[in-house]
């Protein structure tokens, strides 16, 4: 007889833990606090498919229902199932390891990582942000860091396993430590500038350059792809949104400005000012690899 997988039965239990938590949302219980914020808690992965979709299609688009589910609800409930259907999966590849021991990671499974890295930074931003409004620790709040852990730890040890493989196969070329601190010191003031400004997007580029900048040294391949990944992300957003955003706050600094005014638009002049900077040294250090004749005569290639 055929073993159930846990990637079918935590999806379908969940979707039944979800609909109860949600009907009955507006209860307080004792030591677990409101129900409805507990279910978000419990289930605080999947909002990154609920966030990601109600920023590309806001409720007032969608009809007021869906299955006789409230629409924003029905998105969060697909994050849910999406969320669980992972776990289980991760679950029945503990049990059969044997079988998925040595497995390349695909192209997919790589962003996949980086972008649950990404979002358990997020979570543990959003966590500390709910601690300090109550100045308590909360049932909710501890769920959620819990997640972020597991998030980050799991991805991260799942990430260097494929790269120190992949480092035995690929060469051992590093990017310079100048260009590795700029790319590591953009990416954690981009961070608090996303916090900041309550930017979701502004947390997943800069999370995914510190992970290929700190990667880097040890996988030389895989971190150097993750790491221009990361940038070409950030640089594509610092063009799109915080450019923009820095032109209407000299707009509304003239006018009159204000002390957390003046703060966002000194971090974001920061973060914009490192970004280009490091476009323009990483630009430099490739093409310098590919045109080595730039080199002195003689002169013997750096390690």
């Amino acid at each position: 007889m055929r073993k159930l997988k846990w990637t079918f039965i935590l999806p379908i239990v969940q979707f039944a833990i979800f609909l109860t938590l949600i009907h009955w949302q507006t209860i307080e219980i004792p030591l677990l606090g409101n129900l409805g914020a507990l279910c978000f808690a419990i289930n605080s992965p999947g909002l990154f498919i609920y966030g990601i979709f109600l920023r590309m299609a806001p409720v007032r688009w969608l009809p007021p229902y869906v299955l006789n589910i409230r629409s924003d609800h029905f998105i969060f409930l697909v994050g849910v199932v999406v969320q669980w259907y992972f776990v289980g999966r991760e679950l029945d590849k503990l049990k059969s390891s044997k079988s998925s021991a040595g497995a390349k990671l695909t192209s997919a499974a790589i962003v996949g990582y980086l972008l649950a890295i990404a979002w358990g930074i997020y979570l543990i931003f959003n966590a500390m942000e709910g601690i300090l409004q109550v100045l308590h620790l909360t049932i909710e709040s501890v769920i959620v860091l819990l997640w972020a852990a597991i998030l980050i730890i799991l991805s991260t040890l799942r990430l260097g396993k494929n790269f120190r493989r992949e480092s035995e196969i690929y060469g051992t070329q590093t990017i310079p430590n100048e260009i590795r601190w700029l790319a590591l010191t953009a990416a954690c003031v981009s961070c608090v500038t996303g916090a900041l400004l309550s930017d979701l997007l502004l947390f997943l580029a800069p999370s995914i350059l510190i992970v290929g900048t700190l990667v880097q040294p040890y996988s030389p391949r895989p971190g150097k792809m993750i790491l221009s990944l990361g940038a070409l992300l950030l640089s594509l957003y610092v063009v799109l949104s915080l450019s923009p955003s820095a032109f209407e706050m000299v707009m509304s600094l003239r006018v009159g400005p204000s002390v957390t005014q003046e703060l966002l638009f000194s971090m974001l002049v920061i973060s914009v000012s490192l970004i280009a900077c490091l476009d323009v040294k990483l630009v430099n250090w490739v093409v310098r690899l590919r045109h080595p004749s730039g080199r002195a005569a003689g002169s013997a290639p750096s390690q």
